[in-house]
């Protein structure tokens, strides 16, 4: 793990946005309170429908549990950023709850969701995700970024998954300032290794371990 720590709760409002000195805008992640500390055992946070398939029926995790739920979310959350809101709307992929949508119809856009992504299920939401990439209009670059960060984050099995560093790096380099660049070049000795991180307008990132 990067600083030996799990989130445990990746959402979009745990994220804070700011516009930096110089025009840009810096992402960064808040809300350490379900965290969990190397070694730490913990009940985990569950915040539908952005927890990973294991966290419905968990009692009890260890930090690297939380570390392969992070990594789930995170794909999640990507998905939510990259892709235009209106092509998730019309596959209803859209992970947040809409202006105008019944209590009842979202608790039944959770529990569709619950079923996606089940075990046993296969990887129904991932398969689902990348129907909608393929026929999304965004950049080629960014089209095989985000498919890699799907095949690779947003598996039903915890043990399949996988945080896709050395693809995401220079993307998220392209809006570091030198300060966090100097981060990088310090803390990164592998390909797929997490670390403090400033996103630019296009990424989210934050200080978290979510991935070991």
């Amino acid at each position: 793990m990067s600083i030996g720590v799990a989130h445990g709760d990746i959402k979009p409002e745990n994220f804070l946005i700011e516009e930096s000195e110089t025009g840009g805008f810096n992402c960064r992640m808040i809300d350490f309170g379900s965290c969990a500390i190397r070694g730490q055992k913990r009940l985990p946070t569950k915040s539908p429908p952005w927890n990973a398939p294991e966290l419905d029926d968990a009692l009890e995790f260890t930090s690297d549990d939380l570390i392969l739920s992070d990594i789930y979310s995170f794909g999640l959350l990507c998905v939510q950023i990259i892709l235009p809101l209106d092509e998730l709307a019309n596959a209803n992929a859209f992970l947040i709850r809409r202006p105008g949508q019944t209590d009842d119809q979202w608790r039944h856009f959770l529990s569709v969701m619950v079923g996606k992504k089940r075990k046993d299920s296969g990887d129904t939401l991932a398969s689902e995700i990348l129907n909608i990439i393929e026929k999304s209009d965004i950049p080629t670059n960014q089209k095989l970024l985000l498919r890699k960060i799907v095949n690779e984050t947003i598996k039903s099995r915890s043990d399949y998954r996988t945080f896709p560093w050395s693809e995401m790096r220079p993307h998220i380099e392209e809006f570091l300032s030198e300060k966090y660049l100097g981060v990088i070049s310090s803390r990164v000795s592998g390909a797929n290794i997490p670390l403090q991180l400033q996103y630019g307008p296009t990424y989210c990132g934050s200080t978290t371990a979510i991935s070991s």
